[in-house]
């Protein structure tokens, strides 16, 4: 009897613990650079354009009906862009990927990326880099409907963190850096249904008449 509630009792824990692995979409972010506007205005309209689930095509000026508005994010001549993201609670992170594109290596370019993580979003800690040398074989058509380029930093290992910053890191020439989003993969501990507190609830009460009565019986032996 025992030992089944205490099976009962892990079973329960275990729910209370699981995580699974997906695509995790922060709670919000904020970068330190201005965005800037140019042939179309590049602006974060919205203030979660890079985690709307809003794709672009490989050609920034390609016409999808909406200025492109809905999908480049944009700086213009900033060595260093660093855009946080807060998860609103702690998060392990294997795989980030970088939305982005380049026409040419005198215009909008591919950057080079910095990982970073810090709990409390004041102390960053490197985590990880991706050099993408300058190189006109990155070109795409600037009117192109293909995919764009996405750069992926894997096997990263963030573990239990509230915090991620991405840096995008501007090549000498180019003076553009366009971003359309950037999707994290990992895990995040599943909240518990109020039901599972009950069980949980419920079966230590259980488990703690069932010792009651166990040194009841001791006693009167």
């Amino acid at each position: 009897m025992k030992r089944s509630l205490i099976s009962l009792l892990l079973a329960t824990a275990g729910l209370v613990s699981v995580a699974s692995a997906a695509d995790i979409i922060p709670v919000s972010y904020t970068f330190d650079q201005p965005t800037a506007c140019g042939t179309y205005c590049y602006h974060d309209e919205g203030g979660g354009q890079l985690t709307d689930g809003i794709y672009g095509v490989e050609g920034w000026a390609a016409d999808l009906g909406n200025g492109n508005a809905q999908e480049w994010v944009g700086w213009n001549n900033q060595p260093s862009v660093h855009i946080d993201f807060h998860f609103g609670s702690a998060v392990s992170i294997s795989e980030i990927r970088i939305g982005t594109t380049q026409d040419h290596v005198a215009d909008v370019v591919l950057p080079s990326v910095a990982v970073y993580s810090s709990n409390d979003g004041f102390d960053w800690t490197l985590v990880s880099q991706l050099a993408v040398p300058e190189s006109s074989t990155n070109d795409r058509p600037l009117f192109g409907l293909g995919p764009h380029a996405t750069l992926t930093l894997s096997a990263l290992g963030i573990a239990n963190t509230s915090y991620v910053r991405v840096a995008l890191n501007q090549s000498l020439d180019g003076p553009w850096t366009l971003s359309d989003e950037i999707d994290f993969t990992g895990t995040a501990a599943v909240v518990p249904e109020p039901e599972t507190y009950a069980m949980l609830l419920g079966g230590l009460g259980i488990l703690g008449v069932a010792v009651r009565r166990r040194r009841r019986s001791v006693l009167c032996a």
